[in-house]
């Protein structure tokens, strides 16, 4: 019983310094991944549509279930009209904009 109640100080001891260490660091990783983002955000406009390097990046937080509609509602008012027949060649979502999604 004395070498369970030991064993649990010690991994109750390291389980406070991970989480500590996980606090501290998510942040960090966070900043990070958004970076590469922007990056990806970056290339896209300026390589994929020819954008002139100052262009105008947005960020939009949409609620949850609502994202295939926001998604429509942009290709209407930012793309042109095209045959969707076009679009299913490679099999990968196609828009008239750089679309990157990903949830926090």
């Amino acid at each position: 019983a004395l070498i369970l109640e030991e064993l649990q100080v010690e991994v109750d001891g390291m389980k406070s310094g991970l989480n500590r260490w996980c606090k501290t660091h998510f942040g960090e990783a966070f900043v990070a991944w958004m970076h590469i983002k922007v990056i990806i955000v970056f290339v896209e406009s300026v390589l994929r549509y020819g954008l002139p390097v100052d262009f105008t990046a947005a960020l939009y937080k949409v609620t949850p279930g609502r994202d295939i509609e926001f998604v429509k509602q942009l290709d209407q008012r930012l793309g042109e009209p095209s045959n969707d027949e076009e679009d299913a060649d490679d099999g990968e979502e196609y828009h008239d904009f750089v679309l990157l999604k990903f949830e926090a």
